[in-house]
């Protein structure tokens, strides 16, 4: 793809079979019930991904005193940025997960609370013995021979028969989801996404009020112009507040 010469950091990228070129701008939003701002903003060549934008910010991130909630789309979510977040005292809630073609089902697997090994089965049945193999993400559980052999869920399961035991391979990557999609079915949960959805109208916003098609060239200009375009929706909030006519939807999470 041939992109301006006059603009040679700008970046081209295919994504849900679309095309776009030049840059892309990652905003962090902080809400309160008293009315949002927006607190950073992030603005990078367009191949630089979701998941890259939360790992810079967290590493860039200081430890917090306060506990803290960080609200993120399922692109933006990976077991790396959870672990991440959490040496920070920062808990990393996504409101959904990409979609994954041909899943395993994995349900009824549970491992313990260091996610270290497997301790029950779907039948609930303890493994004899559990590795797990980092170079793959699996983890190796063996049963007793008969234990398998019996069992009504061996074919979910894909589990090896042999002379005197029984072999199942699961990676963690699916038990870490199955774990998470349980968490996200709950009501809280529910409440988070609405938090969540207020941060997606601001893209909306820049564009029909502030023009935000009409950013210069060049990643350094852009991202002054862009930076300068956030300052402006932020006095726009702080006055809406003062003058009191913002209106913001209550939320029990908010107090």
């Amino acid at each position: 793809m041939l992109l301006n010469p006059t603009d040679p950091e700008a970046t081209f990228r295919r994504k849900a079979d679309k095309e776009y070129r030049g840059y892309v701008a990652n905003v962090e939003e902080t809400v309160g019930k008293n009315g949002t701002v927006v607190t950073d903003y992030e603005y990078e060549a367009n191949i630089h991904s979701d998941s890259q934008f939360i790992k810079d910010y967290l590493d860039a991130l200081p430890q917090q005193e306060a506990d803290t909630k960080l609200i993120v789309d399922g692109a933006y979510y990976s077991e790396e940025a959870e672990n991440m977040a959490s040496a920070k005292n920062i808990e990393l809630l996504p409101t959904a997960l990409t979609v994954k073609k041909e899943r395993r089902d994995v349900s009824g697997f549970v491992m313990d609370e260091e996610k270290t090994k497997v301790i029950k089965c779907p039948a609930g049945n303890t493994p004899r013995s559990c590795c797990y193999k980092h170079s793959n993400d699996e983890f190796k559980i063996t049963f007793d021979r008969d234990v398998c052999a019996n069992c009504p869920h061996k074919d979910q399961c894909h589990a090896k028969i042999f002379k005197n035991v029984a072999r199942v391979l699961v990676t963690k990557k699916s038990l870490v989801r199955l774990a998470l999609e349980e968490r996200m079915s709950s009501e809280k949960y529910d409440l988070y996404r609405r938090i969540r959805n207020g941060v997606e109208t601001i893209p909306s916003i820049l564009r029909r009020h502030y023009h935000l098609e009409k950013l210069p060239r060049g990643k350094q200009r852009g991202k002054f112009f862009f930076g300068s375009k956030i300052a402006a929706l932020n006095f726009r909030k702080l006055f809406c507040f003062v003058k009191g006519c913002g209106n913001y939807a209550l939320n029990p999470l908010l107090g």
